[in-house]
């Protein structure tokens, strides 16, 4: 049986390394029905071997085919280390005497190119290409480019097909149509490689027809387009002229055109595209990276993508993290454009809310009631002068509450260097001061918004006194940068409750607390009846409490009494007949904490704060050290502002990049914390399983414990197949998982239990907050405790005792004893301590009372 099994994997090794091998070749991949068949018998007969035996036919093929690619590169020409004089700008004579010659080739022809004046190409790359390969072909590159504006970018789109009077002015809209270059169409020498495309036949042969992988480019483009103010429109005809030499023609071909002939192969090159204007995308179709269908094709959408991106005019970018889809390296872990990337590309073609710089062509939200709006995709401030403007209509009388919220990030930034391993910070959330503004149909304004500074987001509140048309207006002001953001707005009651609403963040126990509303009247609409709701559990049923009018549309509630680790909810309502109507907030309670916060437990990795490693699987166990970036999904620096220290991480070993979890869960415990009374935990995650043979079948989770560790509840799951984790901040209330205690634990686990996934997890900048309670106000001295410290006659509070025994309290009560106010009847009159009347008022104010109260005021003030 061992013979005959050995003899039939063999003889199937043959078929496929043969099927590969003529797969491999430039001008015969599959051009024909005969060689399409056997292309596709060859696949599944390949795919039935088992792993091992498929592992070690391809590596046997892909060494005779590095050999025949090489051997075939020196044909017809000299050895290309003659011509290293060519080169000798862009990459050492070491480094390129590494090179395999295919590769030598090629960039000596781009170099030709780029001296000469004519366009190159920038190439994407598979992540095990040597790096020093990959900086010498964006070498030559970057030397082409007019480099040097702002997210690694060179020229946009002027006029396209269906846009002939495009300009390529910063941040206008355009329109690009894309073809598919019919197989064989010629594809010039641009990066060295040449040859006629057999697009239709090699994805074919992977995916079946075009009605399958056609759908997956509309898809790709059609998010670039939700992402920046460029419309995509399919050109269904293309006439199969040379790519890379005519421009688009409306029902001729496309803007872009799309083609694939053999480059390297399985060597790391796996497509190039032109920069504008010329934005033909040309694949390598003899490597067997787009074989690849997991994520539902997301490497190929990736590379579609990155390829596009230099269509539009964007250029490689580093460091390299896998964190931007420019990055000169595919990667696995995301899908679609970055943050980065995002920028970039409306820079160039603004958002796609444009055009919407005045309020004739305002982006139309149309008629919104007693509901929440937002824009469903970022927008920005593409460079200085722009406008945004928003149209609405208002179908009552109404108030609107509008967010503007920054968007961005901070992270590495460079252009492309030799390894692309250095960069300096970029912080996209601070290019420019935003601000907000809402106007009548007339564009008269209403209210303006522009507290914060660069960086911060904005808060408008205003009242739109009838119904109708109403805009906002979003604008910038600093440097020529692009500033992205989210807009949200919401319509609501018309009683708009401001300036000091808010509830106070922190609540002494014990302790009544008085808070004051400025509230805003619409049309016929007032504030009478308004009442303030509260429970100390934040549910029904809720206490209702008269809010006291101050004059000038300024109210006066008080917040009972809450103990320390209740969790109260606070809302404003009015009484309609019968019914209470709550008025603010319209969905969330305002909830203050009861008690102090105090940060108990800070740790940033630099030294043993009493973590835990444990493990089930093999290997990947928790270890304290630096990162590494093996560029395998772990992390490449800590969570820290610097970014140089020290975090948790899954198996710390210089001395392999292979260093994952393997085979089960390993996990990281906290010390134990007491938070009897309530409290929250922030932290850094890093988890990613979105490389290896079998990505996104795995989990990590991080769980707390009430009873140290004995049993534990899930407060996050990461996975499975769900976007990676990269240093993001986690947040959560221990009391909204697990009844508060002296017992807390929290613990972090990730999880490999699928074959041949990698898995990597980090965890750095943990801060542990503990609820303590305020000191309650000592029963003997709540007499002397008569009113909110600072207040006067007729502010909210005066009257009120807030827990603190102040001088307030002592001219309290002088004042109301000067006018023989019966408040001030404290005691007998003469009565000393142990007196039968010492402390029982007698109906007379008298200087007894004064020496009483001011006695005891002593005592405790």
């Amino acid at each position: 049986m061992k013979t005959v099994l050995t003899s039939h994997v063999a003889a199937i090794a043959i078929v496929a390394a043969c099927g590969l091998a003529h797969a491999g070749e430039a001008e015969t991949t599959c051009t024909d029905e005969q060689s399409c068949a056997t292309a596709s018998l060859t696949r599944a007969i390949f795919g039935m071997l088992p792993v091992e035996h498929r592992e070690r036919i391809e590596r046997v093929f892909r060494h005779d085919a590095d050999r025949v690619g090489d051997e075939l590169a020196r044909e017809n020409g000299q050895d290309p280390m003659t011509l290293y004089g060519v080169v000798a700008r862009y990459v050492d004579r070491d480094a390129f005497a590494t090179f395999r010659p295919v590769h030598q080739k090629m960039l000596i022809a781009m170099a030709d190119r780029a001296h000469s004046g004519d366009p190159v190409a920038p190439l994407c790359f598979t992540p095990d290409t040597d790096p020093r390969v990959a900086a010498a072909f964006d070498a030559v590159v970057m030397a082409a480019a007019a480099n040097g504006n702002r997210f690694q970018q060179i020229g946009r789109w002027g006029p396209t097909a269906l846009n002939p009077g495009g300009t390529d002015a910063q941040g206008e809209t355009t329109t690009l149509t894309y073809s598919y270059a019919p197989d064989g169409t010629f594809v010039p020498d641009l990066i060295g490689p040449t040859g006629n495309s057999n697009l239709f036949a090699w994805l074919n042969g992977i995916y079946g027809s075009p009605d399958v992988w056609q759908p997956i480019f509309d898809d790709a483009f059609a998010e670039w387009g939700s992402l920046s103010g460029v419309t995509y429109v399919y050109e269904p005809n293309d006439d199969g002229s040379t790519l890379n030499t005519l421009p688009g023609e409306s029902g001729v071909r496309g803007d872009l055109r799309i083609a694939a002939i053999f480059i390297d192969g399985d060597s790391g090159t796996l497509a190039y595209n032109n920069f504008p204007q010329d934005g033909d995308m040309v694949f390598d179709s003899g490597d067997g990276f787009f074989d690849n269908l997991a994520f539902n094709s997301r490497g190929f959408i990736n590379v579609i993508q990155h390829e596009h991106g230099h269509g539009m005019g964007q250029l490689h970018t580093c460091p390299i993290e896998r964190a931007k889809l420019m990055e000169p390296f595919v990667s696995l872990r995301y899908q679609g454009p970055q943050s980065d990337d995002i920028l970039n590309a409306q820079r160039h073609y603004g958002d796609n809310y444009e055009p919407n710089d005045s309020r004739g062509i305002a982006f139309d939200f149309g008629q919104v009631g007693l509901e929440e709006r937002a824009l469903p995709q970022v927008a920005s401030i593409d460079g200085f002068g722009d406008n945004d403007w928003y149209r609405f209509e208002a179908l009552e009388p109404t108030s609107i509450t509008a967010f503007l919220d920054v968007f961005g990030e901070r992270y590495l930034d460079n252009p492309q260097t030799a390894f692309c391993d250095i960069g300096s910070y970029l912080d996209t959330r601070i290019q420019q001061d935003l601000t907000l503004l809402v106007t009548d149909a007339s564009g008269n304004a209403i209210e303006f918004a522009n507290a914060g500074g660069l960086g911060e987001d904005e808060e408008l509140v205003a009242l739109l006194p009838t119904a109708g048309t109403y805009y906002l207006r979003v604008t910038g002001g600093g440097p020529d940068l692009i500033q992205g953001y989210n807009l949200r707005f919401r319509l609501d009651t018309p009683i708009v409750i401001r300036g000091t609403g808010d509830s106070p963040d922190v609540l002494q126990p014990g302790v009544q607390t008085a808070v004051e509303f400025e509230i805003d009247q619409v049309g016929a609409l007032d504030a009478e009846g308004l009442v303030l709701l509260s429970s100390a559990n934040g549910e029904a049923p809720f206490t209702e409490t008269d809010l006291s009018q101050l004059g000038n549309g300024n109210y006066c509630g008080v917040i009972p009494a809450f103990s320390a680790g209740d969790r109260p909810g606070l809302a404003v309502g009015r009484r309609v007949g019968s019914v209470i109507e709550r008025v603010l907030p319209r969905e969330d309670l305002l909830r203050p904490t009861v008690g102090a916060e105090v940060l108990i437990f800070e740790d940033d990795a630099e030294a043993d704060r009493g973590w835990t490693p444990s493990a089930t699987g093999s290997d990947g166990q928790w270890e304290r050290g630096f990162p590494e970036g093996n560029l395998r999904g772990d992390p490449i620096r800590d969570a820290s502002t610097s970014g140089n220290g020290r975090a948790w991480l899954t198996d710390v070993d210089p001395g392999t990049t292979n260093s994952d979890v393997d085979g089960g869960g390993v996990t990281l415990t906290s010390p134990a914390f007491d938070m009897r009374d309530g409290g929250r935990v922030e932290l850094q995650l890093w988890y990613t399983n979105d490389d290896g043979a079998s990505p996104g079948e795995d989990t990590a989770e991080l769980e707390v414990s009430n009873d140290d560790g004995n049993s534990w509840t899930l407060v996050l799951q990461i996975g499975p197949d769900s976007p990676p984790t990269r240093w993001q901040e986690i947040a959560f209330d221990i009391a909204d998982f697990v009844s508060p205690s002296d017992e807390i634990r929290i613990r972090y686990t990730a999880n490999d239990d699928g074959a041949g996934s990698i898995v990597e997890a980090g965890l750095d900048e943990v801060r542990v907050f503990a609820l303590r309670p305020n000191a309650v106000p000592d029963p003997a001295c709540a007499g002397t405790d008569l009113t909110t410290d600072n207040t006067n006659p007729g502010d909210c509070g005066f009257g009120v005792a807030d827990g603190e025994v102040s001088v307030t309290d002592l001219t309290f009560l002088v004042e109301r004893w000067v006018g023989g106010d019966t408040s001030a009847d404290l005691t007998t009159d003469g009565a000393n301590p142990g007196d039968a009347g010492f402390g029982v008022p007698d109906g007379n104010v008298t200087v007894t009372d004064l020496t009483f109260f001011v006695e005891a005021w002593i005592g405790c003030s």
